[in-house]
């Protein structure tokens, strides 16, 4: 559900986003979508899309600014944003932008990597391959479309501050991390294979039982994994802490200390890292001396 709710936030984000930019008849805003690579990141269809537009209108973000027709067509509807949805769209910026629990993925192939040991090698082997090869082929894509947006970064770099420079930019931000996460992804497979192929005497399909001895060996290592989520734990506080402190600050000044209410996070999360790194020190000298 919490999935389905940040999917939902970032159609949201998408639509309002371009509707700022200008009003748009529902095709047309399907259209935009596809154009501008957003169809790549989201899940996307027909149908979803009129729904947010419905949803969005219902709730007084968005608005029809005029109904056109044209011989036996169908009516086309023309959305526009209002004064509330474009405030609603800087909260769902602001708040997306922050949101480092909703970026964490969780990827099905995490859950068969935990069984994988129930198929033969050869075949993971293979099945892993397939994935890199479909990976290849997403990055030749990417790789031209990255290539082609660079050459209108270059084309506006030489024009004033402008709304289609910085879009540009943004955008050119957004195409470069999708790269990165492709060919991290690439890196990663390639990385599995070798490893898998490196090792030949792996156990293959159903295991009646682990030896026993192997629990007993592996308790002092789940030992030092609870002291360090412990750690870890109270890092996290802090730097939720410090980010509360910051999103108080921005409130109360209306955000005209903007610079200032930065620098002091900048500072809180600096001190919360060097004690967290001491203590993580301390924890790798125990297991040195144990």
């Amino acid at each position: 559900m919490r999935g389905n709710k940040r999917s939902s936030m970032s159609y949201r984000l998408v639509i309002l986003g371009i509707l700022a930019e200008q009003p748009y008849y529902g095709y047309e805003l399907k259209q935009t979508i596809e154009r501008q690579h957003f169809a790549d990141y989201i899940r996307l269809s027909g149908g979803g899309l009129y729904y947010h537009l419905r949803k969005l209108r219902d709730e007084g973000y968005i608005e029809e600014q005029m109904v056109e027709r044209e011989g036996n067509y169908p009516d086309r509807h023309i959305y526009r944003i209002t004064k509330p949805g474009r405030a609603y769209l800087l909260d769902l910026l602001r708040t997306t932008l922050s949101d480092a629990a909703g970026r964490r993925s969780y990827d099905p192939i995490d859950a068969a990597l935990a069984f994988a040991f129930l198929l033969p090698r050869e075949e993971v082997l293979a099945r892993l391959q397939h994935q890199l090869d479909a990976m290849h082929s997403l990055l030749a894509v990417a790789y031209v479309t990255q290539r082609v947006h660079q050459r209108l970064i270059e084309h506006t770099a030489s024009r004033p501050a402008s709304f289609e420079k910085s879009e540009s930019l943004y955008a050119q931000l957004m195409l470069d991390r999708n790269v990165a996460l492709l060919e991290q992804e690439v890196r990663w497979l390639q990385e599995a294979r070798e490893r898998i192929a490196a090792n030949s005497d792996f156990a293959v399909g159903e295991i009646a039982s682990h030896d026993p001895a192997f629990k007993d060996e592996y308790s002092p290592f789940e030992q030092k994994l609870g002291k360090a989520a412990e750690v870890t734990t109270s890092y996290s506080r802090q730097l939720q802490q410090a980010w509360n402190e910051y999103e108080e600050s921005l409130k109360a000044n209306g955000g005209g200390e903007a610079a200032r209410a930065f620098a002091s996070y900048q500072r809180r999360i600096a001190e919360a890292r060097q004690a967290y790194e001491a203590k993580t020190r301390q924890l790798e000298l125990s297991e040195e001396d144990s």
